[in-house]
Parts: C-alpha cells; structure tokens; sequence
C-alpha cells in the first residue's frame, strides 16, 4: 500500500463487499504526499441517476431544470487530494467517455459551462466486481480500464487472512471500547478461536457490526464467545454458506428447512445485517433471531 500511494498514477482495489476497500484507500492516500488535503470517497452506485454528471463534475447556475446556483462536484472538491469512486462498474457508459477524458486530459468541464478546469488529484477506484470481467460483459470501457488499473490492489477476503482476523478484531475492540466507555481488552481462548474459525460472509463489516453491538450489551474486560454467540447475526458457525444456495433444486424438503435456508440466504446477501434481512423476509427482527437460536 505504501509504495502504491508514492507512485501518483491510478489506483484500483479489488475485493468482496465488506473486505475494506474504502480503508485500503485511506490509507493509499494517507501514505502519499497528499495526506493534507481532502480524501473524497464517492459509492458510484449510490449516486441519482438523473444528476451523476453535475455530482461528479459540477454545474453552473441555468445548465438544468433546478440549477438555481453554480455547484462545485466532487472533482473540484478534491483538488489536489484524492478521489475515491467505489463501485465505479456501476457508472454509465456515458460517463465513463467522460470520465475518461478527465483522467487523459487532467482536466473536466462543469454542465452549462464551456471552460474546463484543471483537475490534480489522485484517482483511486474500487469494484467488488472485477474490471476485467466487466469489460468482457460489455459494461466497462477497455480503454478507461487500462487507465484505472495502472497499480490493482485484491483485498482478500477475512476467512482468508489467517490470524490478521485477530488483530483486526482487536482494533475493533479498541475503538469500540474507548467510544462506549468500556472496559474490554481481548477475547477469552474460545472466543478467539471462534473468531479465527468463522467463515465472516459479510467480512470485516460483519466482524465490525457484531463487535460493535457486544461492547455496547456488555460490560467486563474480555469477550466471550457466549458473547458473541448472543449478538451474531449472521450465519452459525456450524453452516456452511455454499450450501443452501440451491433451494429446492428439484427436490422436495421440509418446510422447516425451506424456512431455514431463505433466513440463512437473506443474511448473506445482507451482509450479516438482520435488520435488512428481516426488511427482505418482511418479518420482524426478532423472529430471526428466535429462528437462529432454535437452530
């Protein structure tokens, strides 16, 4: 990471929802001489369909319907910092033409205006999609690829870091500990050995909401695995999380199983977040939880 963050080319992290992508581009950009100035994260996913190009590049006063005032878009107000489009496979081909322009000419033009203004930040990307893969699907430019992914950065996922599990935890507990005023410290031995055996679907967002909820239930200076068994919402320890994927899959099982294996499939695809999960299955929170402790 820090020799990427030295180099001030473009940047791309690869990695599974969860696996910290967004950190590993902090940190990109708190290695590099730009470490005082503004670190823009954007979700390209989460940006309005309607108005993407005036968020990424701005928009003078009249450009559209609504344009009471001149805005400045995240580019400018990035200006010699960094830049950090997350999810960007999910932008408009449109806008990646442009966007590929701005990167080329290090330069980019606000809707309704016809001066462009220089641009001098660091571009970090990030998909939990594969750039490659998505270029083969007719989804991403080559050419813009070729311009992103100058240093490729692939974020492991957490089941497969060995013992950075732990220290990752502890970091957690840590921080938690000292925001809620607590007094923990670490794990008991069957805690961690629980934590290193966990397969973490929802990688480290799911490591971090669980042990964020712990430290606020509880008090004491070191956490169980009672603990973490009482607040876990996500899969248990004893299910395998490619084995229920074939629902049904032509043969016909107990409603009960059927029942198990949607509860199971909604919390993976929540990333371990219940209360998501209860959204999808529309029932309460609390059903969930009573479903799993039965289990």
């Amino acid at each position: 990471t820090k020799a990427a963050a030295g180099a001030n080319v473009p940047i791309f992290v690869h990695g599974e929802t969860g696996t910290g992508k967004e950190l590993v581009a902090n940190a990109c950009h708190s290695y590099s001489y730009r470490a005082e100035n503004p670190f823009i994260p954007i979700n390209c996913a989460n940006l309005s369909e309607n108005l993407i190009e005036s968020q990424l590049f701005g928009h003078q006063k009249g450009a559209f319907t609504g344009a009471t005032r001149d805005q400045q878009g995240y580019f400018e107000r990035s200006q010699n910092g960094t830049i950090f489009l997350d999810e960007i496979t999910t932008l408009p081909l449109e806008l990646q033409a442009k966007l590929l322009r701005t990167i080329q000419e290090r330069e980019f033009t606000p809707l309704g205006s016809n001066e462009s203004k220089k641009f001098d930040a660091q571009i970090i990307s990030a998909s939990s999609t594969s750039l490659s893969k998505a270029v083969e699907l007719g989804e991403f430019r080559e050419d813009l690829y070729y311009r992103l992914a100058v240093i490729q950065l692939k974020i492991p996922r957490l089941s497969d870091r060995d013992n950075d599990v732990i220290l990752i935890a502890q970091h957690f507990i840590n921080k938690f500990s000292l925001e809620q005023n607590k007094g923990f410290r670490g794990f008991s031995d069957d805690a961690i050995e629980y934590v290193k055996q966990f397969s973490w679907p929802g990688n480290i967002r799911q490591l971090e909401n669980l042990l964020h909820g712990v430290i606020i239930l509880n008090t004491g200076t070191t956490i169980t695995k009672k603990m973490l068994l009482a607040n876990m919402d996500a899969l248990s320890s004893t299910t395998e999380t490619n084995g229920f994927k074939d629902i049904l899959d032509g043969d016909i099982k107990p409603l009960a199983t059927i029942e198990k294996e949607s509860i199971l499939l909604a919390i993976e695809k929540c990333d371990g977040n219940i209360l998501q999960a209860s959204k999808l299955l529309e029932v309460n929170p609390s059903t969930i939880y009573r479903k799993m402790s039965k289990w």
